[in-house]
């Protein structure tokens, strides 16, 4: 908040080299082909952002040095709100230029004149309010505050919509001033005046702003994609009636539509790793707006390399030197200059576990002065969207005496099996500094790329058991069955409670098991594998069985009255809002389709009271079935929840 963001302009006020952004550069200030001194009682011109910035802090310096008593004593009270107040200055003090409007966040050019005119005029004996905010609470009501160096004896303050030429005038007024009965979607002016014991201002100070209840679009909308739907917000907008919101698949013709008067939407029955485009508009009681920029999304489904959230990565400067060529097994990609990053997901090479590729990795060097070059390859071999320490395959530093990089790299024996993300980083090296860049963030020079690439466990792998079929379930045994599977000498299977931790486990040559010494009126799941001659597969799908209870209805649970887990799917924490029936400590735990323990809280409830526990950093975790257990004094229950 004390950044002035300065970029370098001509002396006719001209941007021809140097940076811009409506977020990222404030103003401009002189730095190209400028007239100035010299050494040795020399004059000449010079250019650069080096040359516009101290501009701008000298400009800082001369506003600081400004006759003001109240500034002084504000520098002594609170030097951070003097920066700020400097920073406030010299904004509203930039002269508009044409042609700059629409590239720098003030649209023109330092100016010292004006700035320094604005610090005496509120520096005056008889200060007058400045930095001026209004916030609208209401369609008719706005709140005003202000900022002023000194205290005036009394101020008074008119306002009037811009259109009229009738002022409302308010005497001896003090912040918060609430303006109320104003008439909604109109852009209104105030303007103050301070009187002193020896003089008055007059009103002075002009400020617009306008009141709420306009039919505009959100100012905000952001989209949350799962495999197979779609979920849409926005802000609230006063006037609305309804919402019509249409989204199709990227391309397509049609638009499907739907409206809403809520401010969020879930879009549902959609096809899994497919972008969708999405518009908003805005419907009032008598006109709507048009529709909002196209956002374009794709849902999940695509496997983890994309689906998962990598941290971001990049090079700060890849004009010098860049990943020209690179090939990895099987996966051959002459990438080029890509400007410090790109990301690869449809080239798709597989990797086996275990198994050692040959690494062959050529830089580019467009000026033709070849550099030391360090690079490194990670690979997220647990699929947990992020590179470990011990993810980090390659680790080599090439001299510039050589053209490319010979090497190998060994695929974790432990690495899991389907899409996953590699990245391959570049950055300069010397002598006296090796960078050892971390997988994340910005590299100084150089370039990273990243890559889709599967992971396969098993050249002839063993086909998953995907139907079983229970039948004849009593209060403490099951019957259940299953298709068999091509290649399979034996099947494996476990089961335990649900929310315990331990399994039972068995085996067969059968496609047939019978379960015995259940409890009556439990939840088991119920897990099965196959055994083929080279593979086995893995514990993965969990089936669901129930025994049979005493009665139709079942008794409601002894320890809790009510007990709720959401949003459900959840993203990146869950909620769980439990009543309870006794008083005491209660163990919340989560666990993992595989019965691992992730997270565990003890909270303390009384009966007849709400009491929630919010478990956040979920979206560390894989996506899958998880469970919810509350247990006290050896009672529990248990919720199932889906984390995307």
């Amino acid at each position: 908040e004390y950044l002035l963001s300065v970029t370098a302009l001509n002396s006719n006020n001209e941007r021809t080299f140097s940076a811009y952004g409506l977020t990222q550069v404030d103003f401009g200030a002189p730095g190209e082909d400028i007239f100035t001194t010299r050494r040795n009682n020399q004059y000449g011109t010079t250019s650069g952002t080096s040359f516009a910035s101290p501009v701008a802090a000298g400009v800082v310096a001369l506003l600081y040095s400004a006759p003001c008593t109240g500034f002084a004593q504000l520098i002594h009270i609170n030097p951070s709100g003097a920066a700020k107040y400097i920073r406030d200055l010299i904004f509203q003090g930039v002269e508009p230029i044409p042609g700059l409007e629409g590239t720098l966040r003030f649209g023109g050019s330092l100016n010292a004149g004006n700035s320094m005119e604005l610090m005496m005029s509120i520096c005056s004996a008889c200060p007058i309010p400045f930095s001026v905010n209004t916030q609208a609470i209401s369609a008719e009501e706005v709140i005003v505050t202000w900022s002023v160096l000194d205290t005036a004896d009394i101020i008074n303050a008119r306002y009037k919509p811009t259109s009229s030429a009738t002022w409302d005038t308010l005497f001896d007024v003090a912040q918060p001033l609430l303006l109320s009965d104003l008439l909604s979607c109109t852009e209104y002016e105030i303007e103050f005046e301070s009187i002193c014991s020896d003089t008055s201002t007059g009103f002075q100070s002009n400020y617009a702003f306008l009141t709420d209840g306009c039919c505009t679009l959100p100012d905000d909308i952001s989209v949350v994609a799962g495999e197979s739907f779609l979920t849409a917000s926005w802000t609230e907008v006063l006037a609305v009636n309804f919402f019509l919101v249409q989204w199709r698949p990227q391309g397509g013709d049609v638009w499907i539509e739907e409206v809403t008067p809520n401010n969020s939407i879930t879009i549902t029955d959609l096809e899994g790793c497919t972008y969708y485009e999405l518009r908003l508009q805005t419907s009032c009681d008598s006109t709507e707006t048009g529709f909002s920029d196209i956002i374009t999304i794709r849902t999940k489904g695509c496997g983890n390399c994309i689906d998962l959230e990598y941290c971001e990565s990049g090079s700060s400067d890849a004009s010098e030197e860049f990943i020209d060529s690179l090939i990895i097994g099987s996966l051959t990609n002459h990438s080029g200059q890509n400007g410090g990053y790109s990301f690869f997901e449809d080239l798709g090479p597989d990797y086996r576990f275990g198994e050692t590729y040959d690494v062959w990795i050529r830089p580019g060097f467009p000026s033709g002065n070849k550099m030391d070059e360090q690079f490194r390859i990670w690979l997220d071999a647990n699929q947990d969207g992020e590179f470990g320490d011990d993810e980090l395959l390659l680790d080599s530093v090439l001299s510039n005496d050589d053209t490319f990089l010979i090497s190998q790299i060994t695929i974790p024996a432990d690495a899991l099996e389907g899409s996953t993300r590699m990245r391959a980083s570049m950055a300069f090296a010397s002598f006296f500094s090796i960078p050892n860049q971390p997988p994340c963030g910005l590299v100084d020079f150089g370039e990273v790329e990243d890559y889709c690439v599967n992971i396969l466990r098993n050249p002839d792998p063993c086909p998953e058991v995907d139907t079983v079929v229970f039948d004849a379930i009593t209060f403490t045994s099951a019957f259940m069955y299953w298709p068999s599977t091509e290649g399979a000498i034996a099947y494996t299977y476990r089961w335990r409670e649900v929310g315990t931790l331990d399994y039972d486990e068995l085996a067969t040559i059968d496609t047939t098991a019978n379960l015995i010494d259940l409890e009556k009126c439990k939840i088991y799941e119920v897990q099965i594998r196959t055994v083929c001659v080279s593979d086995t597969t893995s514990y993965k799908k969990n089936y669901l069985l129930e025994t049979d209870c005493d009665v139709a209805v079942k008794e409601v649970n002894t320890l809790l009255a009510a007990f709720k887990v959401f949003p459900n799917p959840a993203t990146d924490y869950i909620t769980l809002r439990l009543q309870a029936l006794e008083s005491g400590d209660h163990h919340v735990t989560l666990y993992n389709m595989q019965g691992q323990r992730i997270r565990h809280e003890v909270v303390f409830a009384e009966p007849n009271e709400v009491t929630e526990i919010r478990f956040d950093g979920l979206e560390s975790y894989p996506p899958g079935l998880y469970f919810a257990v509350v247990e006290k004094n050896g009672k529990t229950s248990t919720k199932k929840f889906i984390k995307m």
